[in-house]
């Protein structure tokens, strides 16, 4: 499936754990070429996001044990959430916006590479993340406990974590040249007419 989806396109955003829809995300399509996707979910979107049974935090240990639910959600912030991606990366690149949306820092958000499908895009998050000054002069790890966690209980294995681990250096070595394709982004404004995307139907549905 190598259809690009038009500007402005509403498409779903999945996590898929073990053939399971472990969250969706309904966002507007900014970009999609062979260089770059850009997806955006604007506040106030609906979403699925897991949680505990009992609608606490998910963690590595609740979702080794299957103790985890879909539930509804609201993406919350003033300026919603653009999601780049160069197509066959192991990472995506998230601008994050203070209150004056002014960028206070870059995310990147390591995980499997993303599948297209009928409906959007699936992938599998990797748990560990890098968080990026705005001038990209200062980088630190993001969620290492999680990660030591997940191998623990046994979602990930040593060789795996020694590929997430490599794969994240590779990440901040190439965004820090300043040569990547994700800075200017951080100007990037919606169209004003984009209303809340919804999520399609059979969203729950993997194939």
């Amino acid at each position: 499936m190598d259809q690009f989806f038009r500007t402005g396109t509403e498409i779903v955003l999945r996590e898929v754990f073990r053939g399971e829809v472990y969250s969706a995300k309904p966002m507007i399509v900014v970009k999609d070429a062979p260089d770059l996707l850009a997806l955006y979910i604007p506040p106030g979107t609906p979403w699925k996001q897991p949680t505990t049974l009992d609608g606490g935090r998910v963690t590595p240990t609740a979702v080794a044990n299957g103790s985890w639910k879909l539930s509804d959600a609201v993406w919350r912030g003033p300026h919603g959430s653009l999601r780049l991606v160069i197509p066959g990366a192991d990472y995506s690149v998230i601008p994050s916006w203070g209150q004056t949306r002014t960028l206070s820092h870059w995310y990147i958000n390591l995980e499997e590479p993303l599948r297209r499908t009928s409906l959007g895009f699936d992938f599998l998050d990797q748990i560990l993340d890098i968080i990026v000054s705005p001038d990209l002069s200062v980088w630190r790890w993001k969620d290492q406990d999680e990660l030591e966690e997940a191998a623990i209980v046994g979602l990930v294995n040593d060789e795996e974590l020694r590929v997430i681990n490599a794969n994240g250096l590779k990440a901040i070595e190439f965004f820090v040249s300043g040569g990547s394709p994700f800075i200017g982004w951080e100007h990037w404004q919606p169209v004003p007419q984009w209303s809340i995307p919804t999520l399609r139907a059979n969203w729950d549905i993997v194939s």
